[in-house]
């Protein structure tokens, strides 16, 4: 079946038939590709089930799902995200034709067992569990069952009942009866289905509990109404009166089943009345519920999970397939350690090593609708997306070569020293340090000490008062145009001396008190301190002079310090430690 779009606009599409027919008991059921625009794990997938058709209204059911998809996607916004959709049309043969009446006493044997009149609505299509079955496995369970098999990643379920008496239901599937009308009641009812939208209508329905949507509100304060970005300042708000505003956005009262005190975006909608237009808010709604589905990206090249390596005089084309809309083009962006590449909008990027220093990059590519169906900002995030490549470049041009990069602990402090044979456009070094189990975190910066035809250049940099443990530096060169590249990692560990000796705390666990000693045997200034895990001094048990080989026992009193984990540090004129101790 070629599907040939009809309706409020004349659109195209690539469409194909593919038919897979599976006997299930006495039931055949069969799967009709109605519209293919790409694999169905990157589009939004539609699907029509049968009901209430028998085996030899097959082909009226076709028919019907090709009218409602034509329709459907004519509609906007859907008219402009056409080629993001695939359809398919699951026929499942019923014993009779057409659906439940149990007012008028008319009960049919159908597959899903659909009926008219529930909750006591004569137009209120729906199947089990229902009013009148609440057995999920009689219909809900069975709609899922014969999904699940033949379009498992099914995204808007759409159930056509054989019936042409007014009528359809939202919910996590949408149903239409085969009324005339039934286009228009398709696409109501996917508005709620798919874009989560709720009715607008003032006709009471008993027992329903009204609740804020996207498109219903109790809210009249201008500034808290979640569409006032769609509003205009000239509008009033509530907008009265409302006929005199038949075509702007506002808030108009009387939504989901209320009169009064309930609000809607428009004077009149989809979501209202049949046959007209989707409001711009309730368009909107849609195209959100569209990117919640897809991406804006279709594929990228290569595959972002391997980094590029690339050496002297070597290049790579990179590329990313936006999706297209029917009317304009997605924006694209590539990125360079997150900045902008000027004039970098198009689907492919060439990567040349050449042009880079040597490091490693992130390279990253952002695919954006900037959509005029869009203003309000919770939803605009929605509307892009991005890929990134990690780049690793090693030509063997160094602007900058560093050699000799050492740390050496010394009496109070870790000596950093480096040498460079070469600089060009050296701004200077931002040194960075990170203790056992921390990242990096700058520490100074050291400006370049380079003259012309002076080379080597030596520099050196103090880290004064170490805590005992692992500790690791680098150096981040920062070139005069604020790029940067990094020197290889250097670690030293630094060991208490061997004339300061701390004993174990005891007892550790602890109940009200705990002590430890400290001998030196040089003259040292010694202070003890205690803290909690938010770094809040509790106590200075001690803070002296401890002589030459003198050994001094700290004791402290801990009745007032809350049950937990306490930090113990001991910091010397040529040594710092720290202690973990526990009251319990």
């Amino acid at each position: 079946m070629t599907t040939v779009l009809r309706g409020k606009s004349a659109l195209t599409s690539i469409s194909f038939c593919l038919a897979l027919t599976i006997p299930i008991g006495t039931n055949a059921q069969s799967l009709t590709q109605l519209l293919n625009n790409g694999p169905s794990d990157s589009q939004i997938n539609i699907v029509f089930l049968a009901e209430g058709y028998t085996s030899a209204q097959q082909a009226d059911f076709l028919n019907d799902a090709d009218e409602i998809l034509n329709y459907t996607l004519s509609y906007s916004p859907y008219d402009e995200y056409l080629s993001y959709f695939n359809a398919y049309a699951i026929f499942v043969a019923s014993a009779e034709s057409g659906s439940d009446h149990p007012s008028s006493s008319l009960l049919v044997d159908t597959y899903f067992n659909s009926s008219f009149d529930s909750n006591g609505i004569t137009r209120l299509v729906t199947i089990p569990p229902n009013s009148f079955d609440n057995t999920y496995a009689n219909g809900a369970g069975k709609v899922v069952s014969v999904l699940s098999q033949f379009v498992p990643n099914y995204d808007i379920p759409l159930l056509v009942v054989n019936d042409d008496q007014y009528g359809g239901s939202g919910g996590w599937i949408s149903i239409t009866s085969t009324n005339s009308s039934a286009p228009d009641i398709a696409v109501h009812e996917i508005g709620h289905s798919f874009a989560d939208l709720s009715d607008e209508y003032t006709s009471a329905y008993p027992g329903w509990i009204p609740h804020e949507t996207t498109n219903s509100t109790q809210q009249t304060n201008r500034a808290s109404i979640a569409w006032n970005a769609w509003i205009d300042p000239s509008t009033p708000v509530p907008t009265e009166p409302q006929s005199s505003y038949p075509t702007e956005t506002g808030l108009f009262e009387g939504a989901q089943y209320q009169t009064t005190g309930w609000f809607r975006p428009s004077f009149t909608c989809t979501m209202r009345s049949l046959g007209g237009e989707f409001c711009e808010v309730c368009a909107e709604q849609h195209v959100a519920a569209i990117y919640d589905v897809v991406s804006t990206i279709l594929s990228v090249d290569p595959a972002t999970s391997a980094t590029i390596v690339l050496g002297a005089g070597e290049s790579q084309l990179l590329n990313v397939t936006p999706r297209t809309t029917s009317s304009y083009a997605l924006d694209v962006q590539w990125y360079l350690d997150g900045v902008p590449v000027a004039g970098a909008t198009d689907g492919d990027y060439m990567v040349d090593a050449d042009a880079l220093v040597d490091g490693e990059y992130q390279l990253s590519v952002t695919v954006t609708d900037n959509s005029s169906l869009v203003r309000i900002t919770s939803v605009a995030p929605k509307l892009v997306d991005s890929e990134m490549w990690t780049l690793d470049i090693n030509t063997g041009t160094l602007p900058v070569e560093i050699v000799d990069f050492a740390a050496l602990q010394t009496e109070r402090a870790i000596k950093l020293s480096w040498r460079t044979l070469s600089e060009s456009q050296n701004a200077g070094f931002t040194i960075q340090h990170a203790a056992a189990n921390h990242s990096f975190a700058d520490v100074s910066f050291l400006p370049s000490a380079a003259t012309p035809g002076a080379t080597p250049v030596r520099y050196s940099y103090f880290f004064e008062s170490p805590e005992i443990g692992l500790h690791r530096f680098r150096l981040k060169q920062v070139d005069l145009d604020g790029s940067e590249s990094y020197s290889p990692t250097v670690e030293i560990d630094v060991a208490l001396p061997q004339n300061v000796r701390i004993s174990a705390i005891a007892p550790n666990p602890f109940s009200d008190r705990f002590s430890f000693t400290v001998d030196t045997a040089d003259p040292q200034n010694v202070r003890v301190e205690v803290y909690d895990l938010l770094g809040r001094l509790q106590s200075r048990p001690f803070e002296g002079h401890l002589g030459e080989n003198q050994s001094h026992q700290i004791d402290l009193v801990a009745s007032q310090l809350s049950s937990g984990t306490y930090v113990v540090v001991i910091t010397g004129d040529r040594f710092r430690q720290t202690r973990m101790v526990t009251k319990r």
